[in-house]
C-alpha cells in the first residue's frame, strides 16, 4: 500500500512540478519574496505566507496582474514551491530537480495545537525514524526505502508518525515522497521532492547528509514551519 501511495504522489504532484518549471507564468513578474504577504484563509486555519513561496503554477489564480491582494484570499488549498526549501534552510539538494508541496484543510477538525504558553511546547519533542528496504531479488523494488518517522510529545496533536517512501534510481530519477498524507497543524499535507545527490542507504542515520537522516531533517523542519505560519507575524 505504501508503494501505491508512493506512485500516485509522484503522478499527481511531480506535473504540479513540471509545470512550475515550464510554466510561462514563471516569465512574469511576481512579488520577489518579501514583497508581499497573503492571508490565505482555510475552512479550518489562517496561513500567512510569502507571495514568493507559491508555486508558479497556482500563483495566477491568486494574483491577478501581479497585485498583492490587500485581504484575506479564501481559499481551500495551497500549492507551494521550491522557495519552501530556501525558507527551510534544507540544503543536500533535495528538491533541486523537482519539488512540490501540497496543503489543504480539513474537513472537519475539532483538535487545535497547544497554545503559546502550553508547557508541551517547552518540552522536548523525541523524532526519530526507521528504514525498510524494498525486495533485493526484484529490480522493480531493490532501491526503493520505506520509512517512518515517529514524533513523540506529552500533546498528542503534536505527537504521530509519517510515512515516507523513496524510490528510483540515482542519479535524477530518485524522489520521495509522503504517503499517506498525513494530518498536522489542522492540515492535510502533501509532498513530493527529488533525492538525487545523496546515496542510496543501507543502514538507517539521522546525519542530514545521509538519505534518511535528510528526509527526517525536512520533516521535523516543515512541521515546524507550519505551525509558525499559523501566527500573525
Amino acid at each position: 500500500m505504501r508503494a501505491i501511495w508512493s506512485i500516485a504522489l509522484c503522478v499527481g504532484l511531480a506535473i504540479i512540478a513540471i509545470t512550475e518549471n515550464h510554466n510561462p507564468a514563471s516569465a512574469q513578474r511576481w512579488p520577489r519574496p518579501g514583497e508581499c504577504r497573503l492571508v490565505m484563509e482555510l475552512p479550518t486555519t489562517r496561513l500567512f505566507i510569502d507571495a514568493a513561496w507559491l508555486d508558479l503554477s497556482h500563483a495566477p489564480t491568486l494574483l491577478h496582474d501581479s497585485i498583492c491582494p490587500p485581504k484575506p484570499l479564501r481559499v481551500t488549498d495551497v500549492y507551494l514551491g521550491r522557495a519552501v526549501l530556501q525558507e527551510l534552510g534544507i540544503g543536500h539538494d533535495l528538491g533541486k530537480q523537482w519539488f512540490a508541496l501540497y496543503l489543504s484543510s480539513l474537513v472537519r477538525d475539532d483538535t487545535s495545537l497547544p497554545g503559546v504558553d502550553d508547557p508541551a511546547w517547552r518540552q522536548p519533542i523525541d523524532a526519530s525514524i526507521e528504514m525498510r528496504t524494498g525486495d533485493p531479488n526484484d529490480p522493480r523494488w531493490q532501491d526503493a526505502r520505506y520509512y517512518t518517522i515517529h514524533y513523540r510529545s506529552s500533546s498528542p496533536v503534536i505527537s504521530g508518525e509519517v510515512g515516507v517512501d523513496c524510490g528510483g534510481e540515482q542519479p535524477r530519477q530518485r524522489y520521495c515522497g509522503v504517503g499517506p498524507y498525513p494530518r498536522f497543524a489542522r492540515l492535510i499535507i502533501r509532498y513530493e521532492y527529488s533525492q538525487s545527490a545523496l546515496p542510496l542507504p543501507n543502514a538507517i542515520s539521522t546525519d542530514p547528509t545521509t538519505e534518511p537522516g535528510a528526509i527526517l531533517q525536512f520533516d521535523q523542519r516543515l512541521r515546524e514551519w507550519l505551525v509558525r505560519i499559523q501566527q500573525n507575524p
